[in-house]
C-alpha cells in the first residue's frame, strides 16, 4: 500500500474529506438509478477467492475474448478464463514490466489506458481495433486503473463500449458522490453506460469502510458487473438480488466483508 493510499485511508477513517461532502439531490437520484438498473442472474467467480477474483453472469461460453487493463499483483482472473473457458486476455499494463503469467493464452502491452495514442498510452478503440474487428461484440472487459477508469468512460463512445457483452470496472474514491460536482461527472457516465447494460453485480472493497453523510452511505471503492441489456433479455432473471452475493468474499482474509447498503441495490 502506497503512502498516498495509506494517507488517504486515515482521513477516510476519520470522515476527514479533501472536499465539502454533501448530500444534494443528484446523488439521492445517482443511488436511485443505480437501484433501478440492477438486475439479478446468476453468476460465477472468476478468479481466486479473495482480491482479484470477480463474479460474471454464466455467458462466457459465449466470449471471444478478455480485455484486462491494469494487470496489479494477480492475474488468476485472466488464468481462470483460459483455462476452464479457453477465453483469451488481452493485457495493457505501464505500471508493471510483466504478468505474472506464463504461457500463450494472452498478450501483453506495456501502456496505459487513455483518452489519446502515443508510445504510452493507447485508447479503448485503439486498443480493440488492433485486436478485433469492427464486427466483434462478444468481448470481455475487466478494467482496474486506479481511478483513471472515470476519464476513459467520459471519453469513450456509447459505440465502443456496447462491443462489450460484460464489464467489470472497479470504481475508486466512490465517496467522492458527496462532491457535487463529481457527482454531476458520474452520473452523466453511469447515464450512458444504462443505455445498453445493467448491474448485475456490485462489492464494495472490504480494505476501506463506508462513508455516511447525512443518511447516505457510500463504498470508497467498489466492483461493478455491468450486462448488455441484449444479453441480459436471454437470460432468467432472479425475483431479488441478495448481498452480498454467496460467492462474494472479502478482498483479503484479514478483512470483513463489508455489505452494500439496500438502498443500493433492493427495490
Amino acid at each position: 500500500m502506497g503512502l498516498r493510499t495509506e494517507l488517504r485511508r486515515l482521513l477516510l477513517e476519520r470522515k476527514i474529506f479533501l472536499h465539502k461532502a454533501t448530500v444534494t439531490e443528484t446523488l439521492r437520484n445517482f443511488v436511485a438509478r443505480f437501484r433501478k438498473n440492477y438486475r439479478a442472474v446468476e453468476l460465477l467467480r472468476v478468479g481466486p477467492k479473495f482480491d482479484g477474483g470477480y463474479l460474471v453472469p454464466d455467458i462466457l461460453n459465449e466470449i471471444d475474448f478478455c480485455f484486462s487493463a491494469g494487470v496489479g499483483h494477480t492475474s488468476d482472473f485472466e488464468k481462470d478464463l483460459y483455462s476452464n473457458y479457453r477465453i483469451r486476455s488481452f493485457m495493457l499494463d505501464a505500471s508493471v514490466d510483466f504478468p505474472r503469467l506464463k504461457g500463450d493464452f494472452f498478450e501483453f502491452e506495456k501502456k496505459f489506458l487513455g483518452i489519446y495514442d502515443s508510445d504510452k498510452v493507447m485508447t479503448m478503440s485503439s486498443w480493440l481495433e488492433v485486436h478485433t474487428s469492427s464486427e466483434t461484440d462478444k468481448l470481455l472487459l475487466q478494467m482496474d486503473i486506479e481511478g483513471s477508469e472515470y476519464e476513459i468512460l467520459a471519453f469513450e463512445p456509447s459505440s465502443t463500449l456496447s462491443r462489450f457483452s460484460c464489464m467489470v470496472i472497479e470504481f475508486h474514491d466512490f465517496h467522492k458522490l458527496f462532491d457535487p460536482n463529481f457527482c454531476f461527472v458520474l452520473n452523466g457516465i453511469f447515464e450512458k453506460i444504462y443505455k445498453d447494460f445493467s448491474i448485475v453485480h456490485a462489492h464494495p472493497s472490504s480494505y476501506r469502510k463506508l462513508i455516511k453523510n447525512n443518511g447516505i452511505l457510500i463504498p470508497p471503492t467498489i466492483e461493478i458487473t455491468f450486462l448488455r441489456n441484449d444479453i441480459l433479455q436471454g437470460l432468467g432473471q432472479l425475483k431479488e438480488p441478495h448481498l452480498p452475493h454467496p460467492l462474494d468474499n472479502p478482498n483479503s482474509p484479514k478483512h470483513k466483508e463489508i455489505k452494500l447498503p439496500e438502498i443500493w441495490w433492493k427495490s
